[in-house]
């Protein structure tokens, strides 16, 4: 299927990173406190919430827990978000062979498209 011209590719594991730092924040939990709880550097879950690095099924696992949840639920999340971004003309990546990570700028628009996208179903 032709993707619109303006399409905008977006790695599953910037969705994922972006999931897992919107519910870290709202339960007001610091970066290195779950990243401690789950038995991971904090700078590993970083590279995980940004997307640099992708999730293993065990680090979401160990991360889920901290955050009082499910592995299946934070995934539903972020199928949900693919469908609204889908929608709105961008395509997901799943491959990490596909075209590099985001640039800066375009991770920081990124990041404020998905909280807006996230938070407006929480009201």
């Amino acid at each position: 299927m032709p993707q619109p011209a303006d399409s905008q590719f977006i790695p599953y594991r910037n969705l994922l990173g972006q999931i897992l730092t919107t519910r870290r924040t709202l339960l007001r939990r610091p970066q290195k406190e779950v990243a401690s709880g789950a038995g991971m550097h904090p700078a590993t879950l970083s590279r995980i919430e940004s997307g640099e690095t992708p999730a293993t099924v065990e680090q979401l696992g160990l991360i889920a827990k901290q955050l009082n949840t499910y592995p299946g639920s934070i995934l539903q999340e972020v199928d949900n978000l693919v469908i609204q971004l889908q929608n709105m003309g961008h395509q997901v990546l799943y491959s990490p062979a596909g075209p590099p990570g985001l640039k800066p700028m375009e991770a920081a628009a990124l990041g404020g498209l998905l909280a807006l996208i996230f938070t407006s179903g929480r009201r």
